[in-house]
């Protein structure tokens, strides 16, 4: 029996012996302030990276442990607690979600201090909105602009002052004031009638439009006409001549 323990005890010690003598993986330092994510939560796992280097405008394949490293902007990054990638692993950035933000546009991506008071995208850009008063105007092929949405309208991708934004709204590419203006055609004309009393004249071919006021006028094909007037057969006429 004391023979058998002590076969154990040498076993298990050349068992330690050969861990101790076996040199660690290579591994890359995580950021100053980083903590790496701990290998027992991550199966391993060797991927590539496609790598591109600016200085030889080359890609090159490297391998990487996805345990301690990910992806992203065609480059190696060391994985740390809280970063990720902001884009993907051909074009992006990695950020820290607890203090960065990560703007994205058009298919390119750009991560944000939120110490420096940019906590709201617009484009690629972080600005400060902590008065909840910015709005991103997006338009074609036009960049992407801030407004303040209290005093200006973003019409079609356009900043447009209005004043107070509580009676505005948009009529294409053009703001109007609802309480003397309307759009009730939807086409980007500005009628000189208040939205209350606006509405659209059309044709029996539905092709003329013609915004009149319901409240003084009436419609007939396509022709506003008022009460000195009259519609015979789709044709306005004069009540006093004819």
């Amino acid at each position: 029996m004391k023979l058998y323990i002590a076969l154990l005890a040498i076993a298990a010690a050349a068992v330690v012996q050969g861990q101790e003598g076996t040199p660690p993986p290579p591994s890359v330092p995580p950021p100053v302030g980083a903590t790496l994510i701990p290998p027992a939560r991550c199966k391993r796992a060797i991927q590539t990276c496609a790598v591109f280097d600016p200085s030889t405008n080359e890609t090159t394949d490297v391998d990487y442990d996805h345990c301690l490293q990910f992806c992203c902007g065609s480059a190696v990054v060391d994985r740390s607690t809280d970063v990720v990638c902001c884009g993907n692993e051909v074009v992006g950035v990695p950020y820290n979600t607890v203090t960065q933000v990560c703007c994205n546009y058009n298919h390119q991506y750009a991560a944000h201090d939120l110490a420096d008071g940019g906590d709201f995208c617009c484009g690629l850009n972080a600005y400060n909105n902590t008065a909840r008063d910015l709005g991103c105007c997006v338009g074609y092929p036009g960049d992407p602009q801030m407004f303040n949405v209290f005093t200006e309208m973003c019409c079609a991708g356009i900043v447009q002052f209005a004043g107070d934004t509580a009676y505005t709204s948009c009529c294409g590419d053009t703001s109007y004031d609802r309480r003397t203006q309307s759009c009730p055609c939807q086409i980007p004309v500005v009628a000189f009638i208040p939205e209350k009393d606006a509405s659209c004249c059309y044709d029996s071919t539905m092709s003329v439009q013609t915004p009149y006021n319901r409240s003084s006028e009436q419609c007939c094909n396509g022709v506003a006409y008022t009460v000195d007037q009259f519609c015979c057969a789709g044709v306005v006429g004069d009540i006093a001549t004819q």
